[in-house]
């Protein structure tokens, strides 16, 4: 765990994200402030009453004077760092960060992070659902509903945190380093807060900022703005289109949907209907069955896909439906388990000839 302890933290915004920031911080010991536009009579009594319990400074329905005092902000999501007091307190030196990156430094496992102006719910959904199959220890968590802070204290080295990042969460992290990355698409989003599109693209990118070349960033092919960001990655980059055949990736061609790996060889995977890839909804549908597959062949082993196949049937056999996917979108529960078997079966072909990273490595 990073060490915070005796470190002055005022924490900014006390919604769900600054709330499960100020416990986790409190917990590891820092001497924690908050602040917050709401006014003591307008806070939960159940929140308020730990804040004064746990002797957090209370700066509510006001900021502090004096933002020297501080070794530390950590900003919710829906605060602007361009705020006047955040801005004195970057002047003074004092670090800007937010909760996102102070569950990467507090908490342990590895991050599948996705982000995107459109489809992030839905993909992280669905890619949540496979870890929980795939592996012991997973969290879906992020911009989801969940903030990531409270469960990656609670994570193991191995447990996965299957994380939806919003331009808010991304625009302030720092060493934010997540295994596998991906961005969907990139469409005019929270520019009165980014500025133009330059600037949103830019948190957009932090997402990949500190990977290294043996990690994944899944970008899509099709949307020139989202892939160009993918020039300045080091990780590697794994692209996905429902428009073009590609080299490497993962494609739709002749109603199926195809993954290329590095040696140029294929895999095919039925589509949910046809009218899974025609919709407007197009590029998440795709995308939430292709990142799926990509990130967990990069991180299972052979013995983990030998299990997954009995698991499987166990889930069809009791009849369960996960209700995950976009709303007028759902395959029939037919479906759904056939194509999880296809799933399956694909990443244990992949483990077991060691094709394009599904080996186990050392660094997961």
């Amino acid at each position: 765990m990073n060490d915070i302890k005796d470190k002055r933290v005022l924490v900014v915004g006390m919604g769900r994200s600054g709330e499960a920031a100020a416990r986790a911080l409190h917990d590891g010991g820092a001497r924690v402030a908050v602040q917050d536009s709401k006014t003591e009579d307008e806070m939960s009594p159940q929140l308020l009453s730990f804040l004064k319990t746990a002797g957090c400074d209370l700066y509510l329905g006001r900021t502090p004077d004096d933002m020297t005092q501080f070794d530390m902000l950590v900003l919710s999501p829906g605060v602007p760092p361009s705020l006047d007091f955040i801005r004195q307190a970057a002047g003074a030196g004092v670090e800007i960060t937010g909760e996102l990156e102070m569950a990467y430094r507090l908490g342990r496992g590895k991050y599948i992070a996705i982000t995107g102006t459109n489809g992030k719910t839905t993909t992280t959904s669905l890619v949540g659902e496979i870890f929980a199959e795939a592996v012991s220890s997973s969290f879906v968590v992020g911009n989801i509903g969940v903030a990531v802070i409270t469960k990656a204290v609670e994570a193991s080295d191995d447990s996965v945190l299957v994380t939806e990042c919003s331009s808010f969460q991304l625009e302030t992290v720092s060493t934010f380093r997540p295994e596998v990355s991906a961005i969907l698409n990139l469409t005019p989003d929270h520019l009165n807060r980014h500025g133009d599109m330059a600037g949103y693209g830019r948190a957009k990118a932090n997402i990949f900022m500190n990977q290294t070349e043996d990690q994944y960033c899944v970008l899509n092919y099709d949307d020139k703005l989202c892939f160009a960001l993918g020039d300045d990655a080091r990780a590697r980059i794994v692209p996905f289109s429902r428009l073009e055949e590609l080299e490497l990736g993962a494609f739709v061609k002749d109603g199926r949907i195809v993954i290329r790996n590095e040696e140029g060889e294929r895999y095919q995977f039925s589509t949910v209907g046809e009218h899974a890839i025609s919709k407007s909804s197009e590029d998440a549908v795709l995308f939430r069955q292709s990142l799926g597959k990509i990130a967990w062949m990069l991180t299972v082993d052979e013995h983990r896909t030998r299990e997954l196949a009995g698991q499987t049937e166990k889930a069809r056999s009791h009849g369960k439906r996960q209700n995950i996917l976009a709303e007028n979108i759902l395959p029939t529960e037919g479906e759904w388990y056939a194509y999880q078997r296809e799933v399956y079966q694909c990443l244990y072909c992949m483990a077991r000839h060691k094709i394009s990273g599904a080996e186990k490595r050392e660094s997961l």
